[in-house]
């Protein structure tokens, strides 16, 4: 069974493109992400699964049935939801407002939410204080434990670890793990292809709101694109410097820089012929990903 189910989506905001023709489907209990730079259409298709929205055209379901004004409440009360843009009661305090909104979906498991706190590094002298106190972290933090507190069998993310200091966001793809081997199903958008890559199963690939692709991670691992600068002692044997698998190669005098993607082994026996005196590997962003991705894609139909 499929938690999500989307064919054809399209919305438009009077002449402008939010997204158009979407579709995919996301089985129930695995970790799914959203890909797509900011303004790709991720939180548009979010807000038409949450009914905050409805679409131009196109249809789409969750739990297998379709998402109308009629939607069940008992369904509803089965979804998570932490927005992009958090927006909190600023005078409640962290524990009341969690409170507050753990009465929209019934009885909440005090317990959980207790080792969610922990998890997440919320003291309870944190949960007395006001949000209008709390950091961008903090609040962060209070958005996601309201998502998860009632044990939602659908969590929806959207860009869940923005403010997360690099400990807790490493606790929290823990959580996600937990949830979706007890059969929760999380949906979760993102422009960080290293942070879906470490906790997806799948993706789907939006670029100005049209869907481009879903992939398995592991495909999409294997066209992961590099950007390499590597300075050789000589100009000389920069100019001899070759690598299987890179392009778009820059030189300036004995300096290289270059987009590739391969294997490390190879790659570092191809720099033990050279005299390397340095070197850097860092990961190319999302818009070189894409054209990466699609180039292979080509490249193995013709």
């Amino acid at each position: 069974m499929n938690s999500i189910s989307v064919h054809n989506l399209t919305k438009f905001y009077g002449r402008t493109c939010g997204i158009e023709d979407v579709s995919f489907e996301v089985p129930a209990g695995s970790i799914f992400g959203f890909l797509g730079p900011n303004g790709s259409g991720k939180t548009t298709t979010i807000r038409i699964l949450l009914d905050l929205v409805r679409p131009s055209r196109g249809d789409a379901w969750l739990f297998g049935q379709a998402i109308t004004p009629s939607y069940p409440a008992a369904l509803r009360r089965q979804i998570g939801y932490l927005p992009g843009e958090l927006r909190l009661y600023e005078d409640l305090t962290g524990i009341g407002y969690l409170q507050l909104m753990g009465r929209f979906y019934g009885t909440i498991n005090t317990s959980y939410r207790s080792k969610l706190l922990q998890d997440l590094d919320l003291a309870p002298s944190d949960l007395e204080r006001p949000l209008r106190a709390y950091s961008h972290g903090m609040r962060q933090k209070i958005g996601l434990v309201q998502a998860m507190q009632h044990q939602p069998e659908l969590l929806i993310l959207d860009e869940p670890t923005e403010g997360l200091d690099p400990l807790v966001r490493s606790r929290f793809y823990e959580l996600l793990a937990e949830l979706a081997e007890q059969g929760t199903t999380v949906f979760m958008s993102s422009h960080n292809l290293a942070e879906v890559e470490r906790v997806c199963e799948q993706v789907a690939i939006l670029r100005e709101g049209r869907l481009l692709t879903t992939e398995s991670v592991k495909e999409l691992k294997a066209v992961r694109l590099y950007q390499l600068e590597i300075e050789l002692a000589s100009e000389a044997a920069a100019n001899s410097f070759t690598l299987v698998g890179s392009e778009n190669r820059q030189q300036n005098g004995n300096r290289l820089t270059l987009n590739w993607r391969g294997n490390f082994a190879d790659l570092f026996s191809e720099l033990g012929a050279y005299e390397v005196t340095d070197f850097s590997c860092t990961q190319a962003d999302l818009e070189d990903i894409f054209l990466a991705f699609y180039q292979s894609k080509g490249e193995g139909e013709q």
